[in-house]
């Protein structure tokens, strides 16, 4: 009988061991979620910027309507407090996740340590109700997280939504100086979105968190298997590792984003010849040189 409790007390600290080590897992998964989250909120804050261009063309074609002037601002200052109560529930989000993390992880760690102590455990000891244990530490992990967090309003991440909609911000000189301002126009170069390895649109790019350079995921790793030495011509970085490099979501969507407006206007283009064509010219759709041969 003390055997057949000691196996059931093992079965259930292996399976919540086994548990654990599947929430872990996630982490990673939910960290990418929250930064592409992130990213496409500074996306939007840049769009909404006080004096962007946004609101310059409208406030341009709205010159002569008071009225519809006052409109456009209180639609855009809606959205700018959206943007940023976004934000605000991102961060809440990803400290709840952290405490969370923690705590599974504190329970994780406690769960192995009894394995080892009570090896010799005895038939009336009762197998620990992990569940509540766990209920108990994310608590009192979230109580201490709360107690050590600044304000949200001084996050980074909010920080950086308040520098894109250019609003005031408590950030130091320093920080200021890291942060590199990102446009979004239409006058973007295919060339900035390219890997300098490559030489093709960069699918997941990564920036080096040292030399600031950014090269395609596969690309750099590639290099690494060769040398250390960061590709760009002239960087003085000659130690690149991958503890160096992080991937860079908000880059990743702005190629996303660019790549898709070239594919668009591409089939404008395509369509306008064909509209050429059927006005009386004919089209070599198989050699699309800008050949055209008129009809009679």
């Amino acid at each position: 009988m003390s055997n057949r409790r000691v196996s059931n007390s093992n079965y259930t600290s292996g399976a919540s061991v086994a548990a654990a080590d599947q929430v872990l897992r996630k982490e990673s998964e939910f960290i990418q979620a929250v930064k592409k989250l992130d990213a496409n909120n500074l996306i939007l804050a840049q769009l909404l910027a006080h004096g962007g261009s946004i609101e310059n063309s409208v406030n341009g074609a709205l010159k002569e309507d008071d009225e519809g002037q006052r409109d456009f601002q209180s639609f855009l200052q809606e959205q700018r407090e959206r943007v940023k109560g976004m934000t605000e529930m991102h961060i809440k989000t990803a400290r709840h996740t952290d405490a969370f993390i923690s705590a599974v992880n504190q329970v994780r760690t406690d769960i192995l340590n009894a394995e080892i102590n009570n090896a010799e455990e005895t038939a009336d000891e009762k197998p620990p109700d992990y569940e509540l244990i766990l209920r108990t530490k994310l608590e009192l992990q979230k109580q201490q997280n709360e107690t050590m967090a600044i304000s949200l309003q001084y996050e980074q991440m909010m920080q950086k939504v308040k520098e894109r909609l250019r609003e005031p911000t408590q950030r130091s000189n320093a920080d200021d100086d890291d942060d590199i301002e990102i446009e979004i126009s239409n006058t973007e170069s295919s060339a900035e979105f390219k890997c300098p390895i490559t030489a093709q649109f960069m699918q997941k790019p990564m920036r080096n968190k040292v030399c600031k350079h950014v090269y395609e995921d596969a690309g750099i790793k590639l290099i690494l298997k060769k040398k250390t030495q960061c590709p760009i011509a002239g960087c003085n970085n000659r130690h690149v590792t991958l503890d160096q490099l992080e991937e860079d979501m908000e880059l990743q969507l702005k190629i996303a984003r660019f790549v898709k407006r070239e594919e668009q206007q591409k089939r404008m283009r395509m369509d306008q010849i064909a509209d050429f064509g059927e006005d009386g010219y004919v089209v070599d759709v198989d050699n699309m040189n800008n050949n055209f041969t008129v009809c009679d």
